[in-house]
């Protein structure tokens, strides 16, 4: 399958900058950086991408931030990410960057988004397009929250900011917390995007829903807890036709980030199929593609070792960009630059 899908143009939309840091990057600024968390080795950055459990991941994911210490660091991690993103035919990319790790260790948001934005701007006309999402950590609470919306708010006259997140612990940040914030959110014309099912069960969806009203959920693996919650998703879904309904709710699935992070104990148990089959509107995603040793490619063998048909798998990456937080004429670009370019089974 990882053959086939390569040569498919594709969109990525649940990719976080800050995991996609190889370790021989990290190294790298680590050294630069005088090795202020003790990664004074390749090999001490390749043992930090090894974890036992969810809560290990977030320690991890916490100590690569800390070492994104000015721009330069920040811009040199989108600079090695634009050239995987194109080695694996991605076309269109929205990039999470994590705006509420950025206030916690009290780094400048401005020098970061214009370090960013300049190497975004330099990928013109080299075949990939990308956008942001701004992302407040659930555990640290509203008013962090409110501040990553305010930036949200102001970035987007000057950048491709495209939509507001949430990430981090659903248990120590429930949804309800943030109905406020996610309503001005929509209402100023932002999209709307949440982690949610991850490390925490059905009823993190359930609030997620109720509360937030998302156009995507990242993860939204523990649906498979409740029959209910997948009939629910199924009849804001998508078939397996690409034949959404006229506002579907999106999942972004992850399966190796979910065995990497043991949010599930093997790949055999994903509830892909599953969700397949029952209609929901699903897209496939690589998460933290280094801190997890894969990229979108590889996820599409996942999903074929997991039973999906190529054809599944094609409009599953047909799917990234139906999903996509683009405006309908490049949407429609888009699509129309998949279809020539993978043509159904049917020959068409």
């Amino acid at each position: 399958m990882q053959p086939i899908a390569a040569a498919w143009p594709k969109a990525e939309l649940h990719l976080h900058l800050e995991g996609s840091l190889v370790p021989a990057t990290l190294f790298e600024i680590s050294r630069r950086h005088g090795c202020p968390c003790g990664l004074d080795s390749l090999a001490a950055c390749q043992a930090l991408y090894q974890y036992q459990n969810f809560a290990g991941f977030l320690q991890a994911f916490k100590t690569v931030s800390q070492h994104l210490l000015d721009p330069e660091d920040y811009a040199l991690a989108l600079r090695g990410l634009a050239q995987d993103l194109k080695r694996q035919n991605v076309v269109y990319a929205e990039i999470t960057l994590s705006i509420g790790v950025l206030h916690w260790k009290k780094q400048a948001v401005a020098p970061v988004l214009e370090a960013l934005e300049a190497e975004r701007q330099a990928l013109h006309n080299q075949n990939l397009r990308l956008a942001w999402i701004f992302d407040a950590v659930r555990q640290f609470g509203v008013a962090a929250a409110e501040k990553v919306l305010s930036d949200a708010l102001y970035w987007r006259e000057r950048a491709p900011v495209v939509a507001i997140g949430i990430g981090g612990d659903e248990i120590q940040g429930p949804a309800v917390w943030f109905e406020s914030l996610y309503a001005r959110a929509a209402a100023n014309g932002l999209h709307l995007t949440a982690h949610a099912g991850e490390n925490a069960g059905a009823d993190s969806v359930w609030q997620t829903l109720r509360y937030l009203h998302p156009e995507r959920i990242g993860h939204g693996l523990r649906a498979r807890e409740d029959q209910e919650l997948i009939r629910y998703l199924a009849a804001h879904g998508a078939g397996n036709a690409g034949k959404q309904t006229e506002s579907p709710i999106w999942l972004e699935i992850c399966p190796t980030s979910n065995v990497r992070t043991q949010c599930l104990l093997r790949l055999a148990d994903h509830p892909l199929p599953r969700f397949w089959q029952a209609g929901l509107a699903l897209t496939l995603a690589s998460d933290d593609p280094a801190m997890f040793e894969t990229d979108l490619n590889q996820e599409f063998s996942q999903a074929a070792a997991l039973g999906l048909s190529p054809e599944d798998c094609r409009q599953l990456a047909r799917n990234g960009f139906l999903a996509a937080f683009l405006p309908e004429p490049d949407r429609a670009a888009y699509l129309n630059l998949f279809d020539s370019r993978s043509p159904q089974a049917s020959g068409k």
